[in-house]
């Protein structure tokens, strides 16, 4: 699981990378274009699922059924937190982003605890050890002294916070959906849901009506390879590692590891994509890795607990 927030941290600068090209893409029709490439290598495990959910075995058929249900639930979390964020990449910088989206850390636990998960205190103060170091890397942007943020950026910073709620949904779902099913039959059946939202999703902003919509894809090969990446390895692959990881991690102690992507998105849009990496961000990146580090070794050195699950 440590794999996932290096591959999440490599997404926001991915995306933003293709919303400053030349021809820019509407974050629509960039959203379809990734999830449609993501559901490729899952087309044998979704064919699979639905022969299963027409078999004439009742018992059989109704576990499928279950897991498609979990997945459907897990796909539209997904699919509202990609889109969120997409739009806010739209409107924001990639590191400004990556700061609020930080506040899953905080909403994980909380959730959590309204769904009936007992969370240990130390988790709670490393969740919360975690928050302060995202709001000392934010106030580079509270104070109006980032460039790259557009006019249309509070509206991009309530994207990425409303985001970050569907994302923290998601982690907490995905720990008790991993330990009953299958991660490829979850992964097929969820993208096949943020596939069908993407594209109604498209076509309420018209844009597939547009002769030029998905000139973008084809204008350069670092665009495409950007997109390519972004469907592929922070997108599929890590999902799918989630998932094959939560079903032995409780969601808040999942959160904890997952705490270290925005600082490793921040110093990968300051090389990447040339933002600017202030004392602040160092000192709050700081912060949460050594919350994050603190996390790991906690849930490290407990035994699992399948009865508290």
């Amino acid at each position: 699981m440590l794999c996932v927030p290096i591959l999440w941290a490599t997404y926001a600068p991915a995306l933003r990378y293709v919303f400053t090209a030349d021809v820019p893409p509407d974050p629509a029709t960039l959203s379809l274009v990734r999830i449609t490439l993501a559901q490729l290598p899952f087309l044998p495990v979704l064919a699979s699922t639905l022969e299963k959910v027409r078999d004439a075995d009742e018992e059989k058929s109704g576990a499928t059924g279950s897991m498609v249900s979990a997945a459907i639930e897990l796909g539209l979390y997904n699919a509202f937190g990609t889109a969120l964020q997409a739009w806010s990449l739209d409107n924001t910088s990639s590191t400004h982003n990556g700061f609020i989206m930080g506040s899953v850390s905080v909403l994980v636990p909380a959730l959590a605890t309204a769904s009936g998960e007992r969370v240990d205190p130390e988790t709670w103060i490393a969740c919360v050890i975690t928050f302060i170091g995202v709001v000392v890397i934010g106030l580079d942007s509270i104070s109006g002294g980032d460039a790259s943020l557009s006019e249309g950026a509070l509206q991009g910073d309530f994207a990425a916070l409303a985001s970050a709620v569907c994302y923290a949904g998601l982690t907490i779902k995905a720990s008790t959906y991993a330990k009953n099913f299958k991660a490829s039959d979850l992964m097929a059946t969820k993208t096949l849901v943020m596939l069908t939202f993407m594209f109604l999703w498209s076509l309420q902003s018209q844009f597939l009506q547009a002769d030029d919509a998905f000139d973008f894809v084809f204008s350069s090969p670092s665009v495409l390879l950007a997109i390519v990446y972004s469907a592929y390895i922070p997108g599929a692959l890590a999902n799918y590692i989630q998932l094959k990881g939560q079903a032995d991690v409780r969601a808040s102690d999942a959160q904890l590891i997952y705490a270290t992507a925005p600082a490793l998105n921040a110093v990968v849009s300051c090389f990447v994509l040339g933002e600017s990496l202030t004392m602040n961000a160092l000192a709050g990146g700081g912060i949460i890795l050594a919350a994050s580090v603190c996390g790991v070794l906690k849930t490290t050195s407990k035994e699992p607990e399948r009865d508290d699950r």
